[in-house]
């Protein structure tokens, strides 16, 4: 369980809906022989993490993305008989939250055959984090030149064209800085905080560090924090 720490709260004039969260602010404490590593590793990244969506979004089997593209690609018998063995409730909202898990599958497709470039290349579709990568829909915009050819290339390798899919589509940034980073180490952990914006991952983060040739360190706090 987490800490948390009201700062600052008043009453709002107009009714909260999703997306109205500007971001959060996280604070990990990892145990690693390796604290002076994670600092490295940090300082590296701070300005470009991989903005994958984290594990957490494809369910406890990992298959809410293989759901989604057969509801999406018309098979709703298999996907729901899959959904039952799964224990997956059938409502509406499920059905729309499986369908997101599969574009959140494509996104991940598509940034990790843009890595190792991080910065802007011609072609890209931009936000202000930089370049951006496809939340495929029927009306969505592909980039050009080499982003292009990768975000085709993972729409022809599905079997899929723009016009399958039952909503206009967006972007989203592929990559994501971290804000206000800071640490401290003992001797055997450290902990550090950063502020990622909202639908970021902190588990893509603990990814990179974890990733970086030594053992995955074990987790003594993850939580959301004021």
């Amino acid at each position: 369980p987490g800490t948390y720490r009201i700062i600052h709260s008043a009453p709002s004039q107009r009714k909260l809906k999703t997306g109205t969260l500007h971001g959060n602010w996280f604070r990990i404490t990892l145990e690693t022989p390796h604290p002076d590593q994670v600092i490295h590793i940090l300082e590296r990244i701070k300005d470009h993490v991989p903005n994958f969506f984290g594990p957490q979004r494809f369910g406890r089997y990992l298959n809410n993305h293989q759901i989604g593209k057969l509801l999406i690609t018309g098979h709703r018998s298999e996907a729901t008989t899959i959904m039952r063995h799964s224990h997956i409730p059938m409502t509406r909202r499920m059905y729309r939250l499986l369908e997101d898990a599969y574009l959140s599958y494509l996104f991940n497709r598509v940034v990790n055959e843009r890595i190792p470039q991080t910065g802007l290349l011609e072609g890209d579709i931009t936000s202000r984090n930089g370049p951006t990568g496809p939340l495929y829909g029927r009306r969505l915009d592909l980039a050009t030149a080499h982003q292009g050819i990768i975000e085709a290339k993972v729409l022809s390798e599905e079997e899929l064209r723009l016009s399958d899919f039952p909503w206009d589509g967006s972007r989203r940034p592929m990559f994501v800085p971290l804000k206000g980073l800071a640490h401290r180490t003992g001797d055997n952990h450290i902990t550090f905080r950063f502020f990622l914006p909202k639908g970021s991952y902190a588990t893509s983060v603990l990814r990179e560090i974890a990733k970086e040739g030594f053992s995955p360190p074990s987790l003594s706090s993850f939580c959301a924090v004021s």
